[in-house]
Parts: structure tokens; C-alpha cells; sequence
């Protein structure tokens, strides 16, 4: 064997031609499988905190061992050994970076490259802070820079089990969310005033709207934005069940309405809309999710609405504004339907309603929402009109 390079053995083996024979190489072959499946099924019951903070120790040390040795017979190239560590490395990072957060956690970054990592987690530690002994599985940081809004809803789209991710500086910071679907007040039970609501006004459906795609505000490093932030990341993980048919959602509204109350030195108030939209949403599914209305809490609907709709300057959050006035218009023509002041109650929920067309123009996913109920809604009121017009 002598003269022939190292590199050629390896190929003859693996290609067939060596000494081994086909039974040796078959042998060779079980044995691997046999350690990889030892590996993996250890590696399966160690925790991920643990995986990621030992792996940067042991793998090194068995990359290391096998460097310059044979195993069963077959010499690993170098280029396999080096292409190991570093996949260790990545992965171990990763993991580090995401260790112990719970499904619908935020990841926070920062628009400058000059000690991000550092100047990321101690924002991080801070939304951690406000949130209390949840805030460390609610909270990680992102590896990296989030420059704009499209690369922000790219990293969220690509991890389903992210929340959201906080981004910005302290000029101002956004929160770019998860996206949820309409709610369909077809979907709420058969007997129940929604389907009762359909039926009167002959309307196949109507939609509210439960997602946002980004919100923001500035002075991002004050102390009030980054309560504001902990706690839309507590709540924002929690919309899709609050929101559901026969949910107690008493607290989250609770503390969405205390949330909206906070100040600080913003130069707009349009986010605090955001959770007084999402109070009144829950307070309106509440409302008529029975048999019968709950006035109380059809009530409550329409004066978180209502605040929500009074945050808005011009175009200061189009999506948001929206989605408020989407929301709140179906509320009023609940409320005008068991109500002696009927006329302008409607007068003013058509009013709510065509706002939010307008701005569902440059809004893709819930713009379809709002123009569906905009088109139903007039269809129907053409159909009571020439109704009236023919008794």
C-alpha cells in the first residue's frame, strides 16, 4: 500500500475496491448506525438548555479524538471533521439564543450593528424585568439586525412558534407581530345573538378583525415603553384563546384597560389603541356569543372602541385605526339593533365603516375583511330601503 495517498484509501473504501470486501464494509456500516442511533436516542432525553450549553464541550472533544484516527477501519477526512465543528457552533448558538422560551415568545434586536449583541439583551433583560418570573421564557434575543418592517415580518413568518419580535432603538421601537385570522360570527354558536344578528340583517357573515401586523412608539428606551412592550407581549400570545367561543377573559381585559392607561413622553398615542382594541374584541364576542345579549358587556365593547378610535392622528397606524373601526362599527349596529336610537346608531357605524375602507386599501390580509363587511352591510341596507319603498 505504500505511495498510495491517504485521500485514495478513503475513496476505495468507500467506493468498494479495498481489502474490506463487501461483507467488512456492510459490518462497518451497522456499526455506524448502531452508534449514530446510540447518540441520537441519548441526545433525545438530554433537555435543550443542556444540549446547547454541553455540546460546545463534547463535540469538540470526540471531533478531536477522531482527528488523526481511524474508526472501524475508515479514516474520516478532515474537511467532514471541520465541517462538524462548525455546525456545532451555529447550532449551539441558536439554541443559546432561544433556550427555555415558550411557544408565542418575542425576540428582540436592534437597528445598530455596534455592540448589538450586547446592547439587545440588555433590552431584553429589561422586558424580562416588567414581566416578572414569566419574562425570561417570554423574552429572547435575535441574533442579528432588523432594518425594516419586511425583514422583521420575514423572521416571524419563518418560526411558527414566535410571537413577534421587538426591533428599533430608542428614538422609536415597533413591534412587528404574529398574524392571526378574522373572527366570523358565523362561526360563533347557532343560537346565539351573532347568528340572530346574520339572520335579521341577511348577511351570510361578517368579520372582526383580531390582528395587526406591526405597531410602535418612540422613546423606545423609557421606562413606560418597555412596560408597554412586556405587557403587549404577554397579551399578544394570548389573543387566539381569549378570543375563543366561552373563553373567561375577564383578567386579559382587565389588564389591556389598565395597560392603556399608563404615560410617557410619546410623541403619539396611537399604540395605546392597540390594547383597548383588543379588550373591546374580547368584550364584543362576550356580548354576543349567547342566546341572549350580555348589555353589560356590549357596553364595555363600545367604550373601549370608542377611546381606541380617539388615539389616531393621520396615518399614524392605518392597520391599526382599521382594525379598530372595523370592530367598532359592528359593535354599534349590535347595539342599534336592541336600541330605541336605532337610526343613529347605524348612521354612525356606516360612518366607522367606510373609514376603514378607506384605509384597507394599502392593507392586503384584513383589508379583504373590512371590504367584505362594508359590501354586505350595503347590500342590506338597499334591500331594507326597497323593502320600506314597496309597503
Amino acid at each position: 500500500m505504500t505511495g498510495v495517498p491517504e485521500g485514495d484509501m478513503f475513496a476505495e473504501k468507500i467506493a468498494g475496491t479495498s481489502p474490506l470486501g463487501l461483507r467488512g464494509r456492510m459490518r462497518n456500516a451497522l456499526a455506524l448506525l448502531i452508534v449514530a442511533a446510540g447518540l441520537l436516542t441519548i441526545v433525545a432525553f438530554i433537555p435543550v438548555s443542556v444540549k446547547a450549553k454541553y455540546q460546545l464541550v463534547i463535540v469538540p472533544l470526540v471531533l478531536g479524538a477522531i482527528w488523526s484516527r481511524r474508526l472501524i477501519g475508515v479514516r474520516i477526512p478532515k474537511l467532514v471533521i471541520l465541517g462538524s465543528a462548525a455546525g456545532t457552533l451555529i447550532g449551539a448558538i441558536f439554541q443559546l439564543s432561544h433556550v427555555n422560551l415558550a411557544a408565542g415568545a418575542f425576540l428582540v434586536s436592534t437597528v445598530s450593528d455596534r455592540e448589538l449583541r450586547q446592547e439587545a439583551k440588555i433590552y431584553r433583560d429589561r422586558v424580562r424585568k416588567s414581566l416578572g418570573a414569566e419574562g425570561e421564557s417570554l423574552v429572547g434575543v435575535y441574533p442579528g439586525v432588523i432594518r425594516d418592517a419586511a425583514n422583521a415580518r420575514k423572521i416571524v413568518e419563518s418560526s411558527p412558534s414566535l410571537g413577534g419580535v421587538i426591533w428599533g432603538g430608542p428614538r422609536w421601537m415597533s413591534v412587528t407581530l404574529r398574524q392571526y385570522e378574522p373572527i366570523s360570527l358565523s362561526s360563533l354558536p347557532e343560537r346565539s345573538i351573532a347568528r340572530d344578528f346574520l339572520t335579521l340583517k341577511g348577511i351570510s357573515d361578517l368579520l372582526l378583525v383580531s390582528s395587526i401586523p406591526t405597531t410602535g412608539m418612540s422613546h423606545g428606551y423609557e421606562r413606560g415603553t418597555v412596560y408597554f412592550l412586556g405587557e403587549v407581549v404577554r397579551a399578544w400570545r394570548l389573543v387566539p384563546e381569549m378570543l375563543k367561543i366561552g373563553a373567561t377573559s375577564g383578567e386579559f381585559e382587565g389588564r389591556l384597560e389598565a395597560l392603556a392607561r399608563i404615560q410617557a413622553r410619546w410623541t403619539a398615542r396611537a399604540h395605546i389603541a392597540l390594547p383597548l382594541w383588543l379588550a373591546g374584541t374580547a368584550h364584543l364576542i362576550r356580548a354576543i356569543e349567547t342566546e341572549s345579549l350580555q348589555d353589560g358587556e356590549l357596553s364595555c365593547a363600545i367604550s373601549d372602541l370608542r377611546e381606541a378610535a380617539m388615539q389616531f392622528r393621520t396615518a399614524d397606524n392605518p392597520a391599526l385605526e382599521m382594525a379598530v373601526r372595523n370592530n367598532y362599527a359592528l359593535a354599534l349596529l349590535v347595539k342599534a339593533q336592541y336600541a330605541s336610537d336605532s337610526g343613529k346608531l347605524k348612521n354612525k357605524a356606516n360612518q366607522q365603516l367606510a373609514h376603514a375602507m378607506r384605509l384597507s386599501k394599502n392593507n392586503k390580509q384584513f383589508g379583504t375583511a373590512v371590504a367584505l363587511n362594508y359590501i354586505g352591510l350595503m347590500q342590506a341596507r338597499r334591500r331594507s330601503v326597497s323593502n320600506d319603498g314597496k309597503k
